[in-house]
């Protein structure tokens, strides 16, 4: 009796530490982490030439907290127009906090692109719109 008690008890210390090693192993490590999606692209004719714009989003994480700023990057002819149409918000930044479960993350207070899901080492959002076109934000 005593030796079937042993092994049932063997039993559930084996199975309590296997489930414990993979619940550890699935948890998402963002904290440190940057991740950036391009989030508009805008095409801008003019007379004498035209601008490109692309608008990024950048989350930051720490370990309850992500950063999110956006900024753009202009591509434009002639070129002298970059400068008007590029911006850096990087000094416009918003804290919000995070949280994980599983596979899924969450930003509390900032729901512009939806939950995240986090496949392949990329959180992958959506726009929330009639088009429910995906986001992809890579690490940087």
């Amino acid at each position: 009796m005593k030796q079937r008690t042993m092994k049932k008890l063997i039993f559930c210390f084996i199975l309590f530490y296997t489930m414990k090693t993979t619940e550890a192993k699935s948890q998402i490590q963002l904290a440190g982490k940057t991740y950036e999606a391009k989030v508009k692209y805008v095409c801008k004719k003019m007379a004498n030439g035209g601008c490109a714009i692309t608008t990024y989003c950048v989350l930051t994480f720490s370990k309850e907290t992500v950063t999110v700023h956006y900024y753009a990057k202009a591509a434009c002819e002639p070129k002298d127009r970059e400068a008007d149409y590029s911006y850096d918000g990087s000094d416009e930044k918003e804290t919000y906090r995070w949280i994980e479960s599983g596979n899924v993350v969450t930003i509390k207070g900032f729901s512009e692109y939806g939950t995240y899901l986090y496949r392949s080492q990329k959180l992958i959002g959506s726009r929330g719109d009639f088009d429910e076109a995906a986001i992809e934000f890579v690490e940087k």
